[in-house]
């Protein structure tokens, strides 16, 4: 294979997360190498800037103190554009990806973050806020494209390598960049320094997606599916039914969309809590450091622990929806500041390991390359249903410990009807895994025609390295 050198000393070092970057020569001499890299080392290092933002946690401060906003103007006026547009823009990026290249869409992402905090350093109105938050909420999305494109370097059996990699990337990035951040505050430094390293990192993450492969599509020439919307065979119903005609990954799905919306708000309000519990507390920042880190160690684990996990099918989701839902009201009903932080921290491990799982068990069900359209539809109900939460809480008049009481009951309610649906699919089945890996005795359930080649794949399928 072109392009690859490996030597000899490596293959004693052969791990699951090496095995997907190399293996040791074969007694032929040729190589059975998985993944160059060069690659490995662009999926990390993206990953990584893509989250590496030291401003993020100083975002209302610099509008309030640079830009001269109130906090209700903010909150009413600007922070709502984004919750509105990522929700727009996650359901569009699956009909994109029909037009132009998954990379195209990912490199145009990169930009719309650059530009974003160009707009927030340059714009003087509330109309220019606005409308940063609109680019910003294209970037977001664009990200959602990332993650199923990573699918398409490689073979279902290293899906969980891939959304190992990349999710303690980010993780890593959010706990070196938080702590860089408070250092900067701490030692007297402007906002507008933390706004230029960010920017900085913006301007990595441009570079960086320009050397991304392209992925390898065998689709040319099909009619896209977004213009043929009542078509029998490419039409817009037909591959939303031939994407989720599995029935494993319908009720995957299920769970991914709504646990979602509940994941997200719990840790949204983690130092709304702190306040309400401690208002002196000075850790706040640490505890979130410390939870991200723990978070990077659960990703790293999903790896080792992907086997004997998809074994347990879909009691992995009922018993972690039960844990996260007891860890949300042990925090409504905290009463010291340091319980709250193990809970918070737990629950940041958690809520990643978890998180891991959906993400490589759905992608290895997904029969015909739709990784967009599964990523973009899933997480478009979540944000959708987290929507839907959001405006029933506002109106509800709910205060910080409530909100934690109902989403501690909303996560009983999942593993309740989660429950009843994978007992019929047990029941139908005779089984229970629902994903399976490296696990070549388990014949494919649904045949389609691929739509992309895996850039990277395993020896035994004896298929060759695209280059």
């Amino acid at each position: 294979m072109k392009g690859l050198s490996l030597k000899t000393p490596f293959s004693s070092y052969i791990t699951p997360l090496t095995d997907i970057i190399m293996a040791p020569l074969s007694s032929d001499g040729t190589s059975q190498a998985k993944l160059p890299l060069r690659i490995l080392c662009l999926v990390m290092a993206y990953s990584f800037f893509k989250s590496f933002n030291p401003f993020l946690a100083y975002t209302v401060p610099y509008m309030v103190q640079i830009k001269g906003l109130t906090n209700f103007q903010i909150t009413n006026k600007v922070s709502p554009i984004s919750t509105y547009a990522v929700l727009v823009f996650t359901l569009l990026v699956a009909p994109a990806c029909e037009y132009v290249s998954y990379r195209v869409l990912i490199i145009s992402g990169s930009f719309a973050c650059l530009l974003g905090y160009l707009m927030l350093r340059l714009g003087t109105t509330i109309l220019s806020l606005q409308i940063m938050q609109i680019i910003s909420a294209w970037s977001g999305a664009s990200y959602f494209v990332y993650q199923a494109y990573l699918f398409l370097l490689v073979t279902e059996n290293h899906f969980q390598t891939m959304t190992s990699i990349s999710q303690a990337s980010s993780s890593m990035a959010l706990f070196v960049s938080s702590e860089l951040g408070q250092i900067l505050v701490l030692i007297g430094k402007p906002l507008n320094s933390l706004l230029y390293i960010s920017m900085g990192s913006a301007s990595i993450v441009c570079i960086l997606s320009f050397m991304l492969p392209k992925e390898q599509s065998v689709n040319a020439g099909r009619p896209h599916f977004v213009l043929n919307i009542f078509s029998t065979d490419q039409g817009f119903w037909s591959i939303i039914r031939e994407t989720w005609a599995d029935k494993r990954l319908q009720l995957l799905s299920l769970w991914w969309a709504f646990a979602l919306a509940g994941l997200e708000l719990t840790l949204n309000y983690g130092t709304n809590l702190f306040e309400a519990i401690d208002s002196a507390s000075t850790y706040n920042g640490q505890a979130l450091a410390v939870g991200t880190a723990v978070a990077v160690l659960t990703a790293l684990s999903s790896v080792y622990l992907k086997k004997p996990m998809a074994k347990l099918g879909g009691f992995l989701y009922i018993i972690g929806s039960l844990i996260y839902g007891s860890m949300s009201l042990g925090l409504a009903y905290s009463n010291t500041i340091w319980s709250a932080y193990v809970l918070y921290v737990l629950m940041l491990g958690l809520e990643k390991l978890l998180i891991c799982f959906v993400y490589a068990q759905c992608g290895s069900l997904v029969k015909n390359d739709r990784y967009a359209l599964m990523f973009s539809f899933n997480c478009g109900v979540g944000q959708a249903v987290m929507a839907v939460l959001q405006a029933v809480l506002e109106i509800a008049e709910v205060d910080v410990r409530g909100l934690y009481k109902v989403l501690g009951c909303y996560f009983f309610g999942i593993a309740f009807f989660f429950s009843i649906l994978y007992g019929v699919y047990v029941w139908k089945v005779r089984r229970v895994e629902i994903a399976f890996f490296d696990d070549v005795s388990v014949p494919n359930l649904i045949k389609v025609e691929p739509l992309h080649q895996p850039l990277i794949v395993d020896k035994e399928d004896n298929v060759m390295l695209k280059n």
